[in-house]
């Protein structure tokens, strides 16, 4: 991990900011660089009675406080909560010196779901005073029951969900929708409760469901060609046994883990949430929204 040289930690120290964490000061500074204001994450977020970890062997920073998870590489601009994809903030952390590391201040409020105001010398971050992040998610409905659906979800596998009268359901263009509607194949976006069992599958209860269009089914695979848009898919090398997938404009990846990648590997094992309508070519052409690779 590169670290900045001494001039650096000069001209840092000459545009130090005192942080506050509801209204009481950190031991840490904030600093400003290139019209950013860059502040301490560690010291922050364990302020905000959150858990900071590095992960060696990913290369990454992990923070989280339940429903809250959020990562980030050094030097990367591109933070990711709760494993969408990333967020750029126009500057990627910082380590300097000290081993310290900083975030634009944006990463509070833009990604942490907090209040961050910058007045004269001072940083003063709220808890409590902005909403919850949407945490909702696209996921494949397998199962419908009387007031319940089991779902794929691209992080979680299996997971029952609870369909209660508090359960906002709607459709893609905001209109109100039915239970009803939820029917196998049926893709949704859906916000969990803050809730969940630590059974196999987990139980939660769904906020709220927005009804895609279009229908979908699980597809378990084997990747054979990676292209930029397209992903061909087989169980052999012959062409009368695969399948183009080709990739929706909001189309995601992540590694066995549940980490967003920018795309899958060659020969990976995959499985992936396609169209049930396919073109008659040869091979066919189905489209996909989101894959996640298999464990070996």
């Amino acid at each position: 991990m590169t670290m900045t040289s001494a001039v650096g930690l000069a001209s840092a120290a000459d545009n130090e900011l005192d942080v506050f964490v509801d209204q009481t000061q950190i031991g840490v500074k904030a600093f400003e660089e290139n019209g950013k204001i860059m502040v301490p994450v560690r010291a922050v977020c364990e302020a905000l009675d959150m858990e900071v970890f590095w992960n060696g062997q990913a290369r990454r920073v992990e923070i989280t406080k339940l429903p809250i998870q959020v990562t980030f590489s050094p030097e990367k601009d591109g933070y990711t909560f709760a494993k969408t994809a990333p967020m750029k903030l126009g500057t990627a952390p910082q380590l300097l010196g000290a081993g310290i590391t900083y975030v634009p201040s944006e990463f509070f409020g833009e990604i942490i779901p907090v209040k961050c105001e910058v007045r004269e010398n001072r940083v003063n971050i709220i808890a409590g005073e902005q909403p919850a992040k949407d945490d909702s998610r696209k996921m494949l409905v397998t199962e419908s029951r009387d007031k319940q659906i089991s779902v794929y979800d691209p992080l979680l596998g299996e997971v029952i969900v609870n369909i209660t009268d508090e359960t906002e359901i709607s459709a893609e263009n905001g209109e109100p929708a039915e239970k009803d509607m939820l029917i196998p194949g049926t893709l949704i976006e859906a916000e969990y409760s803050p809730v969940m069992t630590a059974s196999l599958p987990p139980i939660t209860s769904a906020k709220s469901i927005t009804i895609l269009e279009g229908q979908y089914e699980l597809m378990e695979t084997t990747v054979r060609e990676v292209r930029e848009d397209r992903i061909l898919v087989g169980g052999s090398d012959k062409i009368t046994e695969q399948t183009l997938l080709v990739k929706t404009d909001d189309f995601f990846a992540l590694d066995k883990d549940g980490n967003v990648i920018e795309n899958v590997k060659n020969n990976s094992k995959i499985t992936a949430v396609v169209s049930m309508v396919s073109t008659r070519s040869i091979p066919p052409q189905r489209n996909v929204c989101f894959i996640r690779e298999c464990a070996e």
